[in-house]
């Protein structure tokens, strides 16, 4: 939940990454605005298309972060969440406590509408493991700026990614 004060920020999303071992954890928080262009919930058949695409988009990994090749990284896990997606428990839980929130319902949309996605890697050479690329801004056009921080056994840092500068060296 940290990120998402500045993944609100249009335009601006978090990228967090943690290498442990030969386990690379990637977590990737961006605005809806920057996915689908809008940040309010569905109401129409082609932005709910825009929703899944979106979140398919986000689920192909490799068109989203490539890890430096020579560490033999392998994708082992995917999670892309939202709250622009369909899910019928919080539809429920909306209805449920439509007339207690109805005035903080607006507000309550646009805190969840951005979306992140969590990345599981091993590596079979984690020491290999120097670069993360990012073809994010490739794909989703109108993001601006990930605000990335990352931990390796080499130590941390922190950068500000754009589309001209979206490599980062651990």
């Amino acid at each position: 939940i940290k990120g998402a004060e500045s993944a609100h920020e249009h335009g601006v999303g978090t990228l967090s990454i943690a290498v442990e071992g030969h386990d690379v954890e990637i977590e990737l928080a961006v605005p809806g605005s920057d996915v689908v262009g809008f940040e309010h919930i569905p109401s129409s058949e082609s932005e709910r298309q825009a929703v899944i695409a979106g979140a398919e988009t986000l689920r192909n990994v490799n068109v989203i972060v490539i890890l430096s090749p020579e560490a033999k990284c392998r994708v082992e896990d995917v999670a892309v969440t939202s709250g622009l997606m369909e899910d019928k428990k919080d539809d429920h839980r909306d209805d449920h406590k439509h007339e207690h929130e109805a005035k903080d319902k607006d507000d309550h949309k646009e805190v969840h509408s951005e979306f992140t996605a969590h990345y599981h890697f091993h590596c079979d050479n984690p020491k290999l493991l120097t670069s993360a690329t990012l073809g994010f801004f490739k794909a989703f056009p109108s993001a601006h700026e990930l605000k990335a921080k990352w931990i390796t056994p080499r130590g941390q840092s922190a950068a500000e990614l754009t589309a001209k500068s979206s490599s980062l060296t651990f």
